[in-house]
């Protein structure tokens, strides 16, 4: 045991008896313990000999205590960063930074009126009686004198406004290089209406004291509205409800735009409440949409907003659906409707048109059959002493049979016409020459073409190519 240096002592320092009013030791004298100063500069002013790792001083003019955590920002103890807002925790944990509310945090000097215990947030500079207390709570308060004090925000230290609902501040990093960032709690806000004339009504839970542009409300609507419409919730009073008219502007809602049972997003902008809609699909040049469903429903009214708009004269617009197919050319007229139940068989297919022939279903075509744009045939597709023309850059896609026929006059016995096939997929002709000896002759251009032929009576014969083949057929019998 070595012997220590100083002035030594073996006993406790104590006063003379109980009677004598002194005190035995200055807490601000001793090596760590708590200290008790005015201002954070005199906290930061503590002396190396009376510094000590988790020691606590409480700041009076911030109402704040502090604890010299060891690591907090290094390991240097002089090195004031190091103090940190003291919560409670053990050993100075940083698990609970909940801060008691304040009524505003609108000002950056003191209010015109205030009384002992309000407390503001000041977000930004302090002027006036703050001036220096940026970023701090302020609080009006009589002890130990009558003035205003000051709490330095931790990191996480988060604080509710009494001017703001479903709002936390919620401040990030050392002060006084942090910041406060809002965050918003509760934006979507659900409701069910109750209709009372043109003006609806509903309460929210949570209570909502104002209108909020930050919020989401979900309106369950439980009558039709019968024309423009107001709606008031929790009696902050009545705001019309709006919606797009297309060109850019709001306007009131017509007759049956909100509807018993169902749900509609509203959004306040500070005026009215805005009822959204679907907005017109834009397309750059050369983009497409595709639609797959088994119940798709294209609805078109004065109401929808439904736009279309397309540059050249081949734009269009396609709705595909179980073989039936609707055209509007560029210039918004309807220009084809076609289906396997009630088809108008077209003998030219114009370049930005696509025909689609069903399942069990037959496209019939006397003389040639046109194609500059596309035929999708999974039923039956029957050319009567005419050709499937297809040197105008046409698709013939064939998925079920194509019959290209003549019909015989006057004992004519030679057939011929022009086709397009798909490879390895066989498609029908008939010929009409009542013979089974029979001549065939198959080419593309000048050249000549293989195919697999299969007579199956004496007026029809199955061709199949093993590519794809747009060229002439001739048969004599």
């Amino acid at each position: 045991m070595s012997q220590n240096i100083g002035t030594l002592i073996s006993a406790p320092i104590r006063p003379n008896d109980s009677l004598d009013p002194i005190a035995s030791a200055f807490s601000n004298e001793l090596l760590g313990g708590l200290h008790t100063v005015t201002a954070s500069t005199d906290r930061d002013a503590i002396i190396l000999a009376r510094r000590n790792w988790g020691m606590m001083c409480y700041v009076i003019n911030d109402d704040t205590t502090y604890q010299l955590t060891y690591g907090y920002i290094d390991f240097v103890i002089t090195n004031n960063l190091n103090w940190k807002v003291f919560t409670g925790g053990s050993g100075g944990s940083n698990t609970s930074e909940w801060l008691d509310s304040a009524i505003s945090g609108t000002y950056t000097a003191p209010p015109g009126t205030y009384s002992v215990g309000s407390r503001y947030l000041i977000l930004g500079v302090g002027s006036g009686l703050w001036t220096g207390s940026d970023e701090k709570i302020a609080e009006y308060k009589n002890t130990p004198t009558l003035g205003w004090y000051y709490t330095t925000p931790g990191d996480n230290a988060t604080i509710r406004l009494d001017s703001e609902d479903n709002t936390i501040y919620r401040y990030e990093g050392i002060h006084p290089s942090g910041q406060w960032y809002k965050d918003k709690v509760n934006q979507v806000l659900s409701f069910i209406t109750t209709l009372s004339g043109a003006s609806y009504s509903a309460t929210t839970y949570p209570y909502l004291n104002s209108y909020s542009t930050d919020a989401t409300y979900l309106a369950r609507i439980d009558i039709d509205n019968s024309g423009p419409v107001t709606l008031n919730i929790n009696g902050l009073g009545n705001v019309y409800i709006k919606k797009d008219s297309g060109t850019g502007s709001l306007i009131d809602l017509s007759s049956g735009d909100l509807q018993t049972g169902l749900i509609y997003p509203l959004y306040y902008d500070g005026t009215v409440f805005q009822k959204t809609s679907t907005p017109p699909i834009t397309l750059a040049g050369g983009a497409g949409i595709t639609i797959s469903s088994s119940d798709v429903s294209v609805e078109l009214n004065t109401n929808s907003g439904l736009t279309f708009s397309a540059t050249g004269s081949s734009g269009k617009l396609q709705v595909s659906v179980d073989g039936s197919t609707i055209l509007v050319n560029a210039s918004g007229q309807l220009v084809g409707l076609a289906s396997a139940q009630s088809l108008q068989n077209q003998w030219y297919i114009e370049p930005y048109e696509t025909i689609t022939v069903a399942t069990n279903s037959q496209y019939l075509i006397y003389g040639n059959l046109i194609v500059d744009g596309t035929v999708s045939n999974y039923g039956q597709v029957v050319i009567l002493n005419g050709a499937l023309d297809l040197t105008g850059g046409g698709t013939f896609l064939n998925f079920g049979t194509l019959l290209i026929e003549t019909l015989q006059v006057g004992g004519i016995n030679k057939y011929s016409a022009t086709f397009s096939s798909t490879a390895n997929i066989g498609f029908t002709i008939s010929h009409g020459l009542n013979t089974d000896d029979i001549i065939i002759s198959i080419k593309e251009g000048l050249n000549m073409i293989n195919a697999d032929i299969n007579i199956i009576n004496s007026n029809s014969i199955t061709v199949t190519t093993n590519q794809n083949v747009t060229g002439r057929i001739n048969i004599i019998g």
